[in-house]
Order: C-alpha cells, then structure tokens, then sequence
C-alpha cells in the first residue's frame, strides 16, 4: 500500500529531473514507514444518531394525522437522504442539501419527484426547527421547485361507455361505477367495509387524506350495481370489495389498479386509465353539469380551494362548443 501511494504522488511530479524524484521516494519511505496506510471507506453507512430523531419525526407527524401511506414515504425518503449525508442531521448545511437534490436530479429522479423530495426535507427540518433541535431550517433558503402543471384530460362520455361496456362481471360493474359516483381515493375504497354503506340516504363514510374523515355519495347507477355484485357473494367478509376465488379476501390497492386498467385496455382506450382517473372524470363531469367548485371541493375532499381550481380550466372541445353557441 505504501508504494503504491508513492508512486502515484511521484507520478504526478514526474517533470521534475530523475535525481531530484529519487530523493523525493526516499524522504517519503522513511517518513510513512511510521504510518499505517489503511484506504478511506467509501460505503454508505448511515449516521447512528439520525434513526432517533426520524422516529420522533415520524411519531409527531401520526400524531398529526399523516396516513400509514405518507408515514412510509417519509421514511424512504428521509432514511435514504440521512444515509447519502452519513453526518448528524443537526449539522446539515443549505448548500448540501441542494447538492443532493442536484445528484437525485443528475441520477435520472424526475423534476416533480425531486419537488416532492424538497417537501419533504423541508417538513423534517421545519420540524426540527419547531422542536429546536436546530435554530433555523436550511431548507428555508430554498425556493419550492417549479413543476409543469399539466391539465389531466379526463375520460369522455364515449369512452366511459365503452369502459362499462367491457365490464363483463358484476364486480366489475360495481367497481367501475362507485369509483366514478363516489370519486373516491383507491386508498378509501380499499378500506371500506360492508358495514360503511348508508342504504337509507346512498352515501358512506370515508377517511381520506390526514385522517380526515368525509361523506360521499352513490348514484343510483352505482347502487343498483352494488347491490347486485353483494347478491352474488357467498363470504363473510365485510369488505366492500373482495377477489373472486376463496378465501375472498379483501381486494389489494394493486388488485383494484389492474382491474380498472384491463378493462381500459379491453375497451380500446389508448392511454392508461387508473382509479384517480375516475375521480378526475367525475369531477370534470360534475363542473360542467354546474356544480360550483365548492360543492366539488367538498365531494373530493380537497383541504384546499386551489387544488379542485383545476376543474374549472376548460378544454378545447368546450371553447369549441361556446364559440359555436356565442360566436355568430
């Protein structure tokens, strides 16, 4: 090892006359002979003191009312950034945390996900801050990162038809329509019981995003097929949705994204179509039936007034139409 590293930093030197490098070896080789030479560790080992502090982060956002969802986001994400820093995250600087931003970007991490990690970072050193643990986050020196909004084009009335076309079983069927009805979260339809259906007024009870809990509402369409996928089960299980070979167990997030997505495919539809789709749709649906932005933020369960915003952009088509209405 110890040649070796004298032989590289004569290399380096390797313009100076012969004489003068020889001596240079000599002086190098009696003076590191006293020293063990061991290589610098490059692995990744996380700082010991940060497991800690990002379980009592953790605890305080549960006690906040983050899901199990956001919960777990969290820690992959903070867990990974406090292994890259390998230092106590008291002692973070603002410029490191934009260098490891600037690598997560540089390793292929999409412009909105490293929007997403910011946010993050932010929420865990505004805590620390709040918790004084540290006198000032370094992610304040931080702009929020600027992402495209791009407007998602929701399912039109053709192709919603063609969709309920392709269900072919009563699951199916129920599935499409309370999605669409409701406008539900694929997270609040996984949860929902049996025993969470209000048949007297056609609504249940959802627990959404920070805990919160809202009503929602089926159309009659979506009551009749509900009722008539409940007739064709034979299990005990409460669960709203469940699979179709025994034990019946209650359909996974995943199952209901696949579901939805074959019967996309079967239709025709030549993008993808997922449950957050079907809320989308229904929302845009709802805006141009008149319903006010309130009255949707309160279906959607929107905490804030600019996210349901969104539904009151109108597309082409509906320029086109007002102008041909208005415009002689």
């Amino acid at each position: 090892m110890l040649e070796q590293v004298i032989t590289k930093v004569i290399s380096l030197v390797d313009y100076l006359p012969a004489e003068t490098l020889t001596q240079i070896r000599t002086a190098m080789l009696k003076e590191l002979s006293q020293y063990e030479l061991v290589p610098k560790s490059t692995d990744l080992v996380p700082y010991t003191g940060a497991p800690q502090i990002l379980k009592l982060f953790l605890a305080s956002k549960k006690v906040d009312g983050a899901s199990a969802e956001t919960l777990k986001n969290y820690r992959l994400v903070l867990t990974k950034f406090l292994s890259r820093m390998q230092k106590d995250p008291l002692t973070i600087t603002t410029v490191e945390i934009r260098m490891y931003l600037a690598l997560r970007e540089q390793e292929g991490l999409s412009r909105k996900s490293v929007s997403t990690l910011l946010a993050i970072l932010k929420s865990f050193f505004g805590w620390l801050e709040n918790e004084d643990y540290i006198s000032k986050s370094p992610c304040r020196k931080i702009p929020s990162i600027k992402t495209e909004k791009r407007c998602r084009k929701h399912l039109t009335g053709e192709e919603l038809e063609r969709l309920r076309m392709e269900c072919k079983t009563a699951r199916d069927k129920a599935i499409i329509e309370f999605f669409y009805s409701t406008g539900c979260r694929l997270d609040e339809v996984h949860k929902l019981n049996l025993s969470d259906i209000n048949w007297k007024d056609d609504s249940c009870m959802v627990i959404g995003k920070g805990n919160k809990e809202r009503k929602v509402y089926i159309n009659d369409r979506a009551r009749l097929y509900l009722q008539n996928y409940i007739k064709t089960r034979t299990d005990n299980n409460n669960a709203l949705f469940v699979s179709e070979r025994k034990p019946h167990n209650r359909l996974g997030k995943r199952m209901l994204e696949k579901i939805i997505s074959r019967l996309g495919v079967a239709a025709g539809i030549n993008r993808p179509i997922f449950p957050h789709l079907l809320r989308h749709t229904m929302a845009t649906h709802a805006y141009y039936s008149g319903a006010t932005l309130p009255q949707i933020q309160a279906m959607l369960g929107h905490e804030s007034a600019s996210t349901t915003q969104i539904y009151a952009a109108t597309d082409q088509e509906e320029i086109r139409s007002a102008h041909r209405k208005h415009v002689a």
